[in-house]
């Protein structure tokens, strides 16, 4: 279990998807295909448990980008996606063993955000999933 195998398994999960052109395993210096899907360490915090274990509570960040090209169509397709990749995340709660379990909210939210997004200096429009998730490990 470890936060880089969450991040790739996100990355994993986001190909599944049909329409989603490009989810690299590292976050790319610039856009050149729409729509892609990035994740990426956002916030967290170790917890020791005494005996030697931690539990960590890490924030990963897994955005979907489109080009802001056709706006309107850009917006329909982000919107559709909202369940597409919720449903696929909330299908795999501890994404395929690489975690103990996403943490999910108060009556079981997976908090998302939509709207304006940018990477690499381009401005694109898009979903911001906040995924928590808990990984306990030895030291």
């Amino acid at each position: 279990m470890s936060l880089p195998g969450a991040i790739a398994r996100l990355q994993t999960l986001a190909l599944t998807i049909s329409g989603i052109k490009d989810a690299p395993s590292t976050p790319p210096e610039s856009i050149n295909v729409f729509p892609f899907v990035v994740a990426y360490p956002a916030r967290g915090e170790y917890i020791t448990e005494g005996s030697g274990t931690t539990r960590g509570l890490h924030t990963i960040h897994t955005e979907i980008h489109y080009a802001r090209t056709l706006l309107g169509a850009a917006v329909t397709s982000a919107t559709s996606m909202i369940e597409t990749y919720s449903d696929t995340i909330l299908a795999d709660l501890t994404l395929n063993g690489t975690v103990d379990t996403i943490v999910l909210g108060p009556d079981n939210r997976l908090p998302y955000e939509f709207g304006r997004l940018e990477w690499g200096g381009i401005e694109t429009i898009g979903i911001r999933f906040i995924i928590t998730v808990k990984i306990r490990r030895n030291i």
